[in-house]
This record gives structure tokens, C-alpha cells and sequence, in this order.
């Protein structure tokens, strides 16, 4: 390349480099305006509408307030949640039912009557049958028994030999000189083994739950037939057995009719007190806990008859709470009792039953336009100077929220310590509008303090 191609080319590279400084300069000054906090903001972190007044306090001027809208709400006790329905039923109380049977194998040769009218009006006596209202001590039904028999004769047998036997050794007694003392010591062994003889005759006929007057009937009954001389098998109630109701009640169930021979197996009634009844009602898995919460005392329901949408909610109280969840449904059983004196319950009628849960006392409620949401956290601001409206943002433990509501543990547990959730009580004021806005210049406040030299550039 020539000298003059040479001097040439550094001058044009010298021109290019002079263009791309002059194009710098000019362009500088509009970058670093652009690198800038823009005016307003600048202008926003020095002037008196917000002023940072601890580390998570801010107060307003008039001027902020009217600006954003600032309002405030007062933190209320949080009302008792909706109360359980709970789907149910009516069952006999089993604690009342009580199956019936014969003490003994043999025939049914009478079963107990009762009054009754007719399609005529009349009052006659029937037959019992199923739904009939029995009495403690009403005649159930007669059984004829020869294993009672034999065992009422082998009483009388007793007592028989022990009257022989006692009047043997009174013989022996009137004349002491005349009888051998071996005699005479047998004759009392006779007398003593014939008492333990009818005791144990007693014994057994107890133990088959014969009463002491139907024992005492086969005492004087033998003691009739001794002195008639008549045979024991001319009594006709020798080998019969009453059967009677053991308690006030209904039948629930009649399987047995004048003729049949019967088992002591075989339930002959079942007779039940339905003066009081049973529910058996079934609550979801998830509100368990709610259920389990509640104190002995607390633990009372309404019960609705479905099939009567009029009928007035009963009371009653429940107080066994299932150990096992049904596998296809997920509910457990809870199990409670109902007065049933006028008798218009009936067994397994479907009912609600419906448990009345108590406020939490340890929570509280404010409007959800309080909330401040950063992640997991939730924080409200709370009035702490109104004065000069100075609020504070405070973490809080939200436990549920609604469309409008959000309720909020008063004193947050150990967990939600650990996150630094604080106390909210009742009474306190939040704030319930421009929170966001808030949140943002307390931000602002706390990232840039202020600095009267900041624009001094």
C-alpha cells in the first residue's frame, strides 16, 4: 500500500472514532436518566404522605388516607361453625331387649292373653302376638315339662323322708332308756342327711330360676298330697312351667304356639322397654375431630324424623363415638339414646340427627380484603396509633377462609409461632382497603430510607 493509502485509511478510521464519541455523548445522559428512579418515585420516598415508624409501621397523612381509599374493620370473636346433619336411625335400646326362653324342654300347652277389641267394638281376650304391650309378671306362656316334674318330685321325695325320718327319731326321743344309742345316732344322721337333701332339692330348683313361691307352692303341695295319700301325678300343674314377662315392654318378636314342643335354645319372645331408644347416626370422617373435641356435656342432638318434615326436633344426648371407619362410605358410627315416653318412635325409622357445635373461643374473624399473601405467609396491617394513623403489619395464623370472611387463630400454636405468626384479638382494627398499596410503600420505606442528598446528582 502507497504512503497516500496509508494516510488515507488512519484518517478515516480517525473520523469513525471521533462520530462514535460524539454519538456516546449524546446518548449518555438519556441512559443514566433511564437507569434512574423515576421522578415521582423519588419523589415518593421524601415526601410526608408515608413515614416509616418502626421496623414494620408505617403512618398516613390526611392526605394518604383520602388518597387510598383507607379503611378499617374490628376484629370480631369468630361465630360457632355450621352444625353437623348427621344421617341415622332408630334401633331398640339393647340394653332392654331381653330374648326369652323355656328353663326347660317340654310342650307349649298355653300361651298368655290379653284384652282387645273387635271390629265390632267388643272387648274380648286374645292370644299375645307381636306388638302387644306386656306387664312385668304377665303370663307369657304354660310349658309341660317332665324334667320339672322330676325335679319337683324329687323335693317332695325329700321332704316326704325327711317327715319320716323326723318323726322316727321324736319316737326315739320320747323314750331314751328303751332305744340304743346306735339307734338313736342313726336316726339323727337320717333326719340331718334328709335336710340336706331337700336344701339341696331347693338349691337345684332355684338355680332353674324357679321363684321362691313356686318353690313354696311344692312344698304345701306335697305336703297336701301326704296327707290325702293321693299319687303326685293326680296335681295338674305338677309339670308345668310359667313363663313370665321379666320387665314392662313390647313384643318384638312371637315364635311359639299353644302345641309345640320347644328347646331351652328356642326364643320364644323377645320383649323390649322402648320407653327409651337408641340412635344410631353416622358422621363423615373429616369432622371426626369437631365431634371428638366436644365435652361430655356438650354432646346433645336434635333428632328430625324424615318422614315427618313437621314433627318438633327431639333431644338427646349420644356418648359412644366408633372406633371404625367404614371402608366404602368413610363415616363412623356415634351411637345415643332418646325419651321415648309417648311411644311415637319406632324402630329403625330414618331420623337427622343434628349436632349444634360450640364457637372456638380461641378464634377470630375479619373480612378476607385484610389479607396480605406472600407465599405461605399471610399478614394484615393493624391500627396501632390512630392518632396519626400509624398501622403495623403483623403475620397471622389464618385456619380457614370463606367468600368474605377469614377466621384467624387468636393465639397462633407453637407451629405457627415457629413462622412468626403473632396474637390478634378481639377489638383490634384492621385495615381493609389500599392494603396493598400499604405493604408496597412500607416496603419502599424500609428498602430506601430517606436521603436528602439522594437527588443531588
Amino acid at each position: 500500500m502507497s504512503r497516500v493509502a496509508q494516510i488515507r485509511h488512519r484518517l478515516v478510521s480517525l473520523l469513525l472514532i471521533g462520530g462514535l464519541l460524539v454519538a456516546a455523548a449524546m446518548v449518555y445522559p438519556r441512559l443514566i436518566a433511564l437507569l434512574k428512579p423515576p421522578a415521582a418515585v423519588r419523589h415518593r420516598r421524601a415526601s410526608p404522605l408515608f413515614k416509616l415508624t418502626g421496623p414494620e409501621s408505617i403512618a398516613l397523612s390526611d392526605e394518604a388516607v383520602t388518597a387510598i381509599g383507607f379503611e378499617l374493620a374490628t376484629v370480631e370473636q369468630a361465630p360457632a361453625p355450621e352444625p353437623l346433619r348427621l344421617p341415622g336411625y332408630l334401633m331398640v335400646d339393647p340394653n332392654s331387649l331381653v330374648p326369652i326362653h323355656s328353663r326347660f324342654p317340654g310342650q307349649v300347652v298355653r300361651v298368655g292373653f290379653t284384652e282387645d277389641v273387635n271390629i265390632r267394638g267388643q272387648r274380648i281376650r286374645r292370644p299375645l302376638r307381636f306388638g302387644d304391650n306386656i306387664k312385668e309378671r304377665q303370663l307369657l306362656a304354660i310349658v309341660w315339662s317332665t324334667d320339672i316334674g322330676q325335679k319337683k318330685s324329687e323335693l317332695v321325695d325329700a321332704l316326704s323322708k325327711l317327715a319320716l325320718d323326723k318323726t322316727i327319731l321324736d319316737s326315739f326321743e320320747q323314750a331314751p332308756g328303751a332305744i340304743p344309742r346306735n339307734k338313736m345316732e342313726e336316726a339323727r344322721r337320717n333326719v340331718e342327711a334328709d335336710k340336706i337333701q331337700v336344701n339341696a332339692a331347693k338349691r337345684t330348683l332355684a338355680a332353674w330360676q324357679l321363684s321362691e313361691y313356686e318353690i313354696n307352692e311344692v312344698i304345701k303341695e306335697a305336703s297336701e298330697l301326704r296327707e290325702s295319700g293321693e299319687q303326685i301325678a293326680a296335681a295338674k300343674t305338677w309339670s308345668e312351667l310359667q313363663i313370665v314377662a321379666p320387665r314392662n315392654g313390647v313384643i318384638l318378636e312371637k315364635n311359639v304356639n299353644e302345641g309345640e314342643v320347644v328347646d331351652t335354645n328356642d326364643n320364644l319372645f323377645k320383649v323390649a322397654d322402648l320407653s327409651t331408644i337408641q340412635v344410631l347416626a353416622y358422621v363423615y370422617e373429616e369432622d371426626l375431630p369437631v365431634i371428638e373435641t366436644l365435652k361430655p356435656q356438650e354432646r346433645r342432638w336434635l333428632i328430625d324424623l324424615k318422614s315427618d318434615p313437621n314433627d318438633k326436633p327431639r333431644e338427646g344426648m349420644f356418648s359412644l363415638i366408633g372406633s371404625v371407619i367404614d371402608q366404602t362410605m368413610r363415616t363412623a358410627p356415634i351411637v345415643g339414646w332418646l325419651e321415648n315416653d309417648d311411644r311415637k318412635l319406632r324402630v329403625n325409622q330414618f331420623v337427622t340427627a343434628t349436632v349444634e357445635l360450640p364457637a372456638d373461643p380461641a378464634m377470630v374473624k375479619l373480612p378476607v380484603s385484610a389479607l396480605i399473601e406472600e407465599g405461605s405467609t399471610v399478614a394484615v396491617f393493624v391500627e396501632s396509633d390512630p392518632a396519626i394513623h400509624e398501622v403495623t403489619r403483623r403475620v397471622v395464623a389464618v385456619t380457614r377462609r370463606g367468600e368474605k370472611m377469614a377466621f384467624v387463630r387468636a393465639i397462633p400454636n407453637k407451629e405457627e409461632r415457629d413462622d412468626d405468626a403473632l396474637p390478634l384479638r378481639v377489638g383490634e382494627r384492621v385495615v381493609i382497603s389500599g392494603v396493598l398499596q400499604l405493604d408496597n410503600e412500607l416496603d419502599i420505606l424500609k428498602s430506601s430510607p430517606d436521603d436528602d442528598n439522594e437527588d443531588a446528582e
